[in-house]
């Protein structure tokens, strides 16, 4: 490609994002288009199916809610179940065989940067129960689909190595709310790169236009301005036991594995609205052959059937998304 033609090609792509992929993505987000229009049909399914919420659930939708942020213990949400020595045998059991698989040379991945979807994966029971839907579910106000799921070690980093990527002030891009659960396998302390998010910079909270997402893209916070301009009261450290879940949306300022002397192991569980530009026609993770026999004989609730398994959108809207979404891949 000579010099003309890559100019041509730029030109024709900052035209495009500016005026078809940023308005697009832009009035999917609005309130009132997000809500009523493009999740319909789960705004109803919430509201014919509201969830009966148990004191536990409700302090966590409460602060969820109001911070946009909240924190939890699996023996709080689990009394009872003991399932934190099953989680943490499991990843011992894979820990010798995790390994960098993304530009982040800070993070190892125990499983595929793909991973495949397993109804008898421990961590996948978890994110799949019925008690976490009602909690994602009521804050995002409509059924949610579950997007991605992934297992982690962060290792520390050299004494005055600078934050890159993640370990970053920034906002996650792919919808409205993003409501992500994030587990800890061991101890976190501030030595062990815990997650650390702004307060109320999700939407409706005081810090939302702080560094906003720029649809399609989220932001990235400049060096330093943060911690400037939001005051330590407003600034969550997430340390904690092993067991602790915390959560969260990433659509607000987070950070986090920015470990400096002992490494982190944690699940993350990702959730969304079927609003989601980024995830319209494909998951974050791969369907095995037998994934219809895995949910047709899974003793899962209907809320994570709903999550799984939903009706591909109208021919029109797959031909809008196609045009407007830069986000867009084929169906698996």
């Amino acid at each position: 490609m000579n010099f003309i033609e890559q100019l041509r090609k730029n030109a024709w792509g900052t035209f495009h994002h500016l005026c078809v992929v940023h308005p697009y993505c832009t009035v999917r987000q609005l309130w009132p288009i997000w809500y009523y229009v493009s999740n319909n049909k789960s705004r109803h399914m919430m509201q014919e199916h509201l969830p009966i919420l148990n004191e536990i659930q409700r302090r966590i939708v409460s602060d969820f809610q109001h911070d946009g942020v909240a924190v939890s213990h699996l023996d709080d949400l689990f009394p009872g179940q003991n399932l934190l020595p099953l989680l943490q045998t499991y990843t011992q059991e894979r820990a010798v065989l995790a390994e960098v698989k993304s530009g982040k040379q800070f993070l190892r991945y125990l499983w595929d940067s793909v991973p495949e979807f397993d109804i008898d994966n421990p961590f996948l029971k978890i994110a799949l129960d019925k008690k976490v839907f009602d909690i994602i579910n009521s804050y995002l106000e409509v059924w949610s689909k579950f997007y991605f799921f992934t297992l982690n070690i962060t290792d520390p980093v050299a004494l005055g190595t600078k934050p890159m990527q993640s370990q970053r002030w920034h906002r996650d891009s792919e919808d409205k709310r993003i409501p992500k659960m994030f587990i800890y396998l061991n101890d976190v302390d501030e030595e062990t790169g815990p997650f650390m998010c702004v307060k109320e910079s999700h939407y409706g909270g005081k810090w939302r236009g702080l560094f906003r997402q720029r649809p399609p893209h989220g932001s990235r916070a400049v060096y330093g301005k943060v911690e400037e301009i939001v005051p330590q009261k407003d600034i969550k450290i997430c340390t904690g036991r092993a067991g602790t879940i915390v959560f969260f949306d990433t659509s607000g300022l987070h950070k986090g594995g920015y470990a400096t002397k002992k490494e982190r192991i944690m699940f993350t569980a990702v959730y969304a609205s079927g609003a989601s530009y980024k995830y319209t026609n494909h998951r974050g993770f791969l369907y095995p052959e037998n994934f219809s026999q895995q949910i047709a004989t899974a003793n899962i609730c209907n809320e994570a059937r709903y999550a799984l398994i939903s009706p591909r959108p109208s021919k029109i809207l797959r031909i809008i998304n196609r045009l407007g979404n830069p986000w867009i891949e084929k169906d698996y």
